[in-house]
């Protein structure tokens, strides 16, 4: 049975002339199909708390995955992270993904100087002919750390950690010369220990 009220709460039943014009119909069932489509959901506001709470909690996550102390080079915790969030009065907004906000935190954390942060470099390893490898290496000395070289009848590799932030220049780069880029690693390290 479809039924349509004018107050929930109270249980009160939509009459007839509510019904006509809210909907321009007195069928309660077509008033239905109105609401199902055209409605919006009420949350009410403990789910929206604890939806917000989830959001706040996986923008830590992200951002303790992503970065690092700068001064020791290990990871942080989520703990430390949203306490430092807290601190700096960052409030979680539904709308957006956890994603696109945890790279907002990282860059208000980082001008607020509430905690040493700084993003982890990405581990990468490019596979490319010995003279593409040495002209990728020449072009990003200053912004490269090569970590293991390898050469092979298969090809040349070279594995190496970057800040995020030249991930899309360096891939351009490699793309151009002909070789391919492959993610090692892509957030703080996971063998190291966080610390609180």
């Amino acid at each position: 049975m479809q039924t349509v009220f004018s107050n929930v709460s109270k249980g009160v039943l939509a009459n007839k002339k509510d019904l006509i014009k809210a909907f321009g119909t007195e069928d309660h069932y077509a008033a239905c199909l109105e609401i199902l489509s055209k409605g919006e959901l009420q949350v009410s506001e403990k789910e929206r708390t604890v939806h917000m709470d989830s959001v706040y909690k996986d923008i830590a996550s992200i951002v303790a995955e992503k970065c690092i102390d700068p001064q020791t080079k290990r990871p942080l915790t989520a703990a430390l992270v949203e306490r430092a969030m807290h601190d700096v009065h960052y409030s979680a907004n539904a709308r957006r993904s956890a994603k696109q906000q945890a790279l907002d935190v990282i860059k208000l954390l980082q001008k607020s100087n509430v905690m040493p942060i700084e993003r982890a470099p990405m581990r990468l390893q490019l596979v490319a002919t010995e003279a593409v490898l040495l002209a990728f290496k020449k072009e990003f000395a200053p912004i490269i750390t090569v970590v293991q070289e390898t050469q092979s009848t298969a090809g040349n590799t070279c594995e190496f950690t970057i800040d995020p932030s030249h991930y899309r220049n360096v891939d351009k780069s490699v793309r151009e010369q002909g070789g391919s880029l492959q993610f090692v690693d892509a957030g703080a390290a996971q063998g190291d220990t966080a610390l609180e």
